[in-house]
């Protein structure tokens, strides 16, 4: 897919998005900020230049912007070259350094927070020029983030002009956007949250329950890797209910004893296969699975674990 095809028609492109190129500033060089500033580099987007608390080693690539650090706010002779300011920096400091910054008039100013509305920046610029740009993507860590990413989509809010820039800026580096609703910021980072960070935690979770079997953990990903990508693969040309594979939709409940008592000195991976397992039901049950084999999977998941040998 090259840089200029829409990953998906249900992105849509903004009405009367600016076409000219303002100066970029991104500050916080962390994973985000590094890996944006990499895709606007490439891209060929203006960069005023970059700012963190602390000096970063720089992947070559950004060697030729003008890179900023020490203190607690980015400095002004940064913040004056700019017209478009993206703040990548931790959810907990966003207002702080937002509040501190001198921004010239008509600058537009985002924050890549997943969380948090565009309202936290304040009034430190005209409320139609204050956005979120949060990019749906897991990046590397600095500094040798993954170059030129697969197209993914980010996620806008905020006033009118800072969303037309938003979807500037996303086409540019090659993806799409889409606009949050009011009030739905949370509830889509939560399910960011759940789709990346949760499926990295039942990852380590997989890996931890089969080094309990002898295998080795480096060895144990290498295993399960490709069932990952075969499960993902069928996500991508099925729903969630007709991708769904295993003892729930077989209805065994026998299989989900044994791999209970399987785990049964593993709290958290019981834990974790109960709470998943309910979750796969529902998709079970979609599939048309009648009410009472949903019964006795419900029966087998809750019922206490009771030491025995593998039948």
């Amino acid at each position: 897919m090259t840089p200029t095809d829409r990953p998906d028609e249900s992105y849509d492109d903004a009405p009367n998005a600016s076409t000219v190129p303002a100066a970029l500033a991104i500050i916080g060089l962390g994973r985000a900020g590094t890996a944006l500033a990499l895709e606007f580099v490439e891209a060929g987007l203006p960069i005023a230049g970059t700012w963190n608390r602390t000096e970063r080693k720089l992947p070559r690539a950004l060697s030729s912007v003008p890179n900023h650090w020490g203190g607690t706010s980015p400095p002004e002779e940064l913040l004056q070259q700019a017209g478009i300011v993206l703040l990548a920096v931790s959810d907990d400091v966003v207002a702080m350094i937002a509040t501190e910054m001198k921004l010239s008039t008509g600058t537009v100013l985002f924050h890549t927070s997943g969380s948090m509305p565009a309202s936290v920046l304040g009034t430190n610029a005209d409320s139609g020029h204050i956005g979120s740009y949060h990019p749906l993507q897991a990046f590397v860590p600095a500094p040798s983030p993954r170059a030129s990413p697969l197209p993914y989509c980010v996620a806008l809010e905020g006033g009118e002009h800072a969303i037309a820039t938003g979807h500037y800026i996303a086409r540019a580096t090659g993806h799409g956007a889409i606009v949050l609703q009011p009030g739905t910021k949370s509830a889509y980072h939560a399910a960011a949250v759940l789709a990346s960070n949760g499926l990295v935690a039942l990852m380590a979770a997989a890996v931890r329950v089969l080094a309990e079997g002898g295998i080795e953990s480096d060895d144990a990903w290498k295993l399960l890797r490709p069932l990952v990508q075969g499960t993902v693969d069928n996500l991508d040309s099925s729903s969630p209910a007709e991708a769904l594979t295993g003892p729930i939709v077989r209805g065994d409940a026998s299989t989900i004893a044994r791999n209970l008592r399987a785990l049964q000195d593993d709290p958290g991976a019981t834990s974790i296969y109960r709470a998943l397992g309910s979750e796969a039901m529902r998709l079970a049950a979609k599939r048309g699975m009648s009410g009472t084999q949903l019964a006795l999977l419900a029966t087998a998941l809750v019922t206490p674990v009771e030491r025995a040998n593998d039948d």
